[in-house]
């Protein structure tokens, strides 16, 4: 099995023109940043209302490793000079990882809750910051070369954080 993150890259794409298309594109956001367990990731997320449903692709570089996920964000409180949707939210997701090493292929489910918060630098674009924790939901891993240290981590529970640059369209 030959992991490839570039033919994952259709499932954010996908989601930007779907929901653009039916919603309009200023509440579509696009963003990129790193996190546990997204990795090095783009997402896009469509705003509606007080929520934000979206989708996000990771990779580690130079690794066989990927993710791919899904979460929703409910803004609730504070102001934003910029943007009429409050800036501090929490985020619930579901992520699914899979690495391939040449000693072992190993593939998790997470499930994940956060706090963040949205800074906008003006009407289009800001950092988001979250942190929180994520649980192990699913885990499968096949050894195929069991000579020298093969370790597997089988944390129950993990802190979780991101930052994200985004754009909105």
């Amino acid at each position: 099995m030959k992991l490839s993150w570039r033919k994952l890259l259709i499932l954010p794409i996908l989601f930007v023109i779907t929901t653009s298309s039916l919603f309009g594109q200023s509440r579509t956001y696009l963003g990129a940043g790193a996190g546990i367990p997204e990795f090095y990731h783009l997402q896009a997320s469509q705003r509606f209302d007080k929520w934000r449903w979206g989708v996000h692709l990771g990779t580690v570089f130079g690794e066989e490793t990927i993710s791919v996920g899904v979460f929703g964000a409910r803004h609730f409180g504070g102001s934003s000079a910029h943007s009429d949707l409050k800036p501090w939210y929490y985020n619930i997701g579901l992520t699914y990882t899979a690495e391939e090493s040449p000693r072992a292929i190993t593939n998790d489910g997470w499930l994940g809750f956060r706090v963040g918060r949205q800074n906008n630098f003006n009407e289009r674009s800001g950092i988001s910051v979250e942190l929180g924790m994520i649980r192990n939901i699913y885990h499968w891993r096949r050894v195929t070369d069991s000579g020298g240290w093969n370790f597997d981590f089988d944390f129950k529970y993990l802190p979780s954080g991101s930052l994200v640059l985004y754009y909105r369209l």
